[in-house]
Protein backbone atom coordinates (compact mmCIF):
# COMPACT_ATOMS: atom_id res chain seq x y z
CA UNK A 1 0.00 0.00 0.00
CA UNK A 2 1.30 3.40 -0.91
CA UNK A 3 1.55 6.15 1.63
CA UNK A 4 0.73 9.83 1.32
CA UNK A 5 4.42 10.60 0.58
CA UNK A 6 4.43 8.21 -2.37
CA UNK A 7 1.29 9.79 -3.81
CA UNK A 8 2.73 13.30 -3.43
CA UNK A 9 5.90 12.21 -5.18
CA UNK A 10 3.88 10.69 -8.00
CA UNK A 11 1.80 13.88 -8.39
CA UNK A 12 5.00 15.98 -8.46
CA UNK A 13 6.43 13.69 -11.13
CA UNK A 14 3.28 13.99 -13.28
CA UNK A 15 3.25 17.79 -12.91
CA UNK A 16 6.93 17.98 -13.80
CA UNK A 17 6.48 15.81 -16.90
CA UNK A 18 3.47 17.82 -18.08
CA UNK A 19 5.43 21.09 -18.01
CA UNK A 20 8.39 19.78 -20.02
CA UNK A 21 8.90 21.28 -23.45
CA UNK A 22 9.20 18.86 -26.33
CA UNK A 23 12.73 18.67 -27.67
CA UNK A 24 14.39 17.25 -30.76
CA UNK A 25 17.93 15.93 -31.00
CA UNK A 26 19.57 16.75 -34.32
CA UNK A 27 21.94 14.48 -36.21
CA UNK A 28 24.77 16.61 -34.83
CA UNK A 29 23.55 15.84 -31.29
CA UNK A 30 22.21 19.31 -30.49
CA UNK A 31 19.07 19.54 -28.36
CA UNK A 32 16.63 22.01 -29.90
CA UNK A 33 12.93 22.83 -29.43
CA UNK A 34 10.57 20.50 -31.27
CA UNK A 35 8.83 22.38 -34.07
CA UNK A 36 11.54 25.02 -34.49
CA UNK A 37 12.86 25.91 -37.95
CA UNK A 38 16.07 24.04 -37.15
CA UNK A 39 14.06 20.96 -36.14
CA UNK A 40 12.06 20.95 -39.37
CA UNK A 41 15.24 21.49 -41.42
CA UNK A 42 16.82 18.51 -39.63
CA UNK A 43 13.82 16.33 -40.54
CA UNK A 44 14.08 17.49 -44.17
CA UNK A 45 17.78 16.59 -44.28
CA UNK A 46 17.07 13.18 -42.79
CA UNK A 47 14.27 12.57 -45.31
CA UNK A 48 16.53 13.59 -48.20
CA UNK A 49 19.29 11.28 -46.99
CA UNK A 50 16.91 8.35 -46.45
CA UNK A 51 15.42 8.84 -49.96
CA UNK A 52 18.90 8.79 -51.45
CA UNK A 53 19.75 5.58 -49.59
CA UNK A 54 16.43 3.95 -50.49
CA UNK A 55 16.82 4.75 -54.17
CA UNK A 56 20.08 2.80 -54.28
CA UNK A 57 18.45 -0.34 -52.86
CA UNK A 58 16.98 -2.96 -55.20
CA UNK A 59 13.22 -2.90 -55.59
CA UNK A 60 11.26 -5.25 -53.32
CA UNK A 61 14.29 -5.77 -51.07
CA UNK A 62 14.25 -5.75 -47.27
CA UNK A 63 16.54 -2.74 -47.31
CA UNK A 64 14.15 -0.75 -49.48
CA UNK A 65 11.21 -1.70 -47.25
CA UNK A 66 13.21 -0.61 -44.22
CA UNK A 67 13.88 2.82 -45.73
CA UNK A 68 10.24 3.19 -46.79
CA UNK A 69 9.16 2.57 -43.19
CA UNK A 70 11.79 5.02 -41.94
CA UNK A 71 10.58 7.64 -44.41
CA UNK A 72 6.98 7.21 -43.27
CA UNK A 73 8.09 7.77 -39.70
CA UNK A 74 10.22 10.82 -40.53
CA UNK A 75 7.45 12.41 -42.60
CA UNK A 76 4.96 11.84 -39.80
CA UNK A 77 7.36 13.43 -37.28
CA UNK A 78 7.98 16.40 -39.58
CA UNK A 79 4.23 16.90 -40.00
CA UNK A 80 3.80 16.80 -36.23
CA UNK A 81 6.61 19.35 -35.79
CA UNK A 82 4.95 21.69 -38.27
CA UNK A 83 1.57 21.27 -36.54
CA UNK A 84 3.12 22.02 -33.14
CA UNK A 85 3.97 25.51 -34.35
CA UNK A 86 0.29 26.37 -34.50
CA UNK A 87 0.23 27.58 -38.08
Amino acid sequence: MRGIGDIRGFVRYILHESTKKDVHITLAGDVIPFGSDECINDFEERITDACRQRDHAPRRSDTREHYNALLRSLRRAKKSAIRSRGY
